[in-house]
């Protein structure tokens, strides 16, 4: 975790925005993912921020390598998330590796990868198809993250409970990943223009910092 970028997680308010388009090192070396990024934020705690349509998870045990590693007794690629997009439809879906069938992502819904290892999916906000995993206890994401964020575009951010990540004394803001350009940009509240996001620089928002890191 950078120096200065700490804390263990509350959440945001946004009420409305413009989407137009215009440590714990103990696993093995990570391959460079394109789609997958780590924010710190000052009082709200560690996310993985991944945008892929497909979203693998998994242990430090066995074969190949998962897009998101947890300290559990896994595989290293126990199952993934698939985007609705890929499934002829709109709702996305939890499969495990091997399996033809797929549980549908409801929100406050628990997936099961190991009968000792569960996820808690969330969709805080009705605005956007962004979902946010935690790992229950005993498990947790061997990163030192707090929570995983699969990215539709749009992460809210703020005080009320409405928002992905929760920050005390950031009434609102919000990142967005433009695929296009492959590039996240920022902005505080709706009417403030947006602004590139660079990885690896401390961003100050009011008495909040925060930084973006790319996942290698």
């Amino acid at each position: 975790m950078p120096s200065g970028i700490y804390g263990n997680g509350k959440q945001s308010l946004f009420h409305a925005f413009n989407c137009n388009q215009s440590t714990v090192n103990t696993c093995p070396p990570r391959r460079n993912l394109a789609n997958h990024w780590r924010l710190w934020v000052d009082g709200a705690g560690g996310f993985d921020l991944l945008c892929g349509d497909e979203v693998s998870f998994g242990g430090p045990l066995g074969a190949g390598i998962a897009d998101v590693t947890l300290m559990a007794q896994l595989p290293r690629a126990v199952g993934k998330l698939v985007r609705g997009s890929k499934l002829g439809g709109n709702e996305s879906a939890w499969q495990l590796a091997g399996e033809q069938q797929v549980q549908w992502l409801r929100n406050g819904d628990t997936i099961e990868l190991s009968s000792q290892c569960k996820l808690r999916c969330n969709r805080y906000s009705q605005l956007c198809q962004t979902w946010s995993f935690a790992a229950l206890a005993p498990s947790r994401f061997a990163s030192g993250i707090d929570r995983v964020l699969w990215v539709d575009q749009v992460v809210l951010m703020g005080e009320a409970e409405s928002n992905h990540i929760r920050v005390e004394g950031l009434p609102t803001a919000t990142l967005m990943w433009q695929a296009d350009s492959a590039q996240w940009v920022w902005r505080q509240n709706v009417t403030a223009p947006w602004e590139n996001l660079q990885c690896d620089q401390a961003l100050a928002m009011g008495d909040v910092r925060m930084m973006l890191e790319t996942v290698q």
